[in-house]
């Protein structure tokens, strides 16, 4: 492992390559990918709530109340029954 260098720009280049061989060996990869499944009937099941939640926020009224109301029992008894 010890070698000669004969200038110090090929001893700092070696020293470089083996940090980060080490390095590649050592720290894991991480990944854009979630790894997590999503379960397509949770989303289609949530996204008719979520709409009524951002509806109701951006427009108060008492009729978005009630759809958000109503969206969100139905969730939770989806959601309650599936488990």
């Amino acid at each position: 492992m010890v070698e000669n260098f004969e200038n110090q720009a090929d001893l700092i280049k070696k020293f470089t390559e083996t940090l980060t061989s080490i390095a590649y060996k050592c720290i894991p990869k991480t990944s854009s990918k979630s790894k997590r499944i999503k379960n397509p009937w949770f989303t289609e099941t949530i996204k008719p709530r979520k709409k009524a939640e951002r509806l109701f926020n951006k427009f108060p009224t008492s009729g978005n109340l009630n759809n958000f109301c109503i969206s969100r029992t139905k969730t939770r008894i989806t959601l309650n029954q599936s488990k």
